[in-house]
């Protein structure tokens, strides 16, 4: 089963669709700014390829776990091998089980290179204060290759939606699916992030050797 299959089966894909045409819209309006006075202005994220379908990482602004303030493409993804989860601290099923697998993934991640980071985003970002993301990183042992972050905004909300295929909030059930990537080359895939720690591994280090072949 492809990563593709995965993310269809799990009803997500028309998360992207969505998002998708958002891009392309988009894309058109800064593109007709460009044209006409601000040349200056700063990438507001990039649009990443899955399978064929794209999707946009904005570069907003995120609290993380540590207490930093830091931006969400240029300072956690631009340049760099990821695994991006959707999580937040009140789930005690999918996101407890994730973490847990997260948290041996880590420990494997110094001989992929420096450049390789785990990233889990809050899908309850209401919720979600510095202080419980801080509270559920202790939980996982979450080390300086683990970021964990959230963000009330509407950029945060449309990736959100596009990558999960859910409104931000508390989910009694919710999608185990993990987004892995190499920003350099541009490769992406999804997968069941439930797979087990060696599976995850695995795909990272395919990810990392990729961008080695590519310098």
């Amino acid at each position: 089963m492809t990563a593709l299959q995965i993310v269809a089966e799990l009803r997500k894909m028309s998360g992207l669709l969505a998002l998708l045409f958002a891009c392309v819209t988009l894309g058109g309006n800064v593109a007709a700014q460009t044209r006409g006075e601000n040349h200056s202005r700063k990438p507001r994220g990039k649009i990443i390829e899955i399978e064929n379908v794209q999707a946009l990482i904005p570069d907003v602004e995120v609290f993380d776990h540590r207490g930093k303030h830091v931006h969400l493409y240029s300072d956690l993804i631009k340049d760099k091998v990821v695994l991006l989860s959707f999580f937040y601290t009140r789930c005690t099923y999918v996101c407890s089980m994730q973490g847990a697998s997260l948290a041996k993934v880590q420990k494997e991640l110094e001989p992929l290179g420096k450049n390789v980071f785990l990233i889990s985003i809050s899908m309850d970002p209401r919720d979600d204060t510095p202080d419980k993301l801080r509270q559920w990183g202790r939980t996982f042992g979450a080390g300086s290759r683990w970021s964990i972050v959230s963000s009330d905004t509407p950029e945060i909300s449309k990736m959100i939606k596009a990558f999960t295929g859910e409104d931000p909030g508390p989910k009694d059930l919710h999608s185990s699916t993990v987004f892995l990537g190499n920003d350099r080359t541009g490769k992406w895939l999804a997968t069941d992030g439930l797979f087990g720690p060696k599976t995850l591994v695995s795909y990272l280090t395919k990810l990392s050797a990729n961008d080695a072949n590519k310098r």
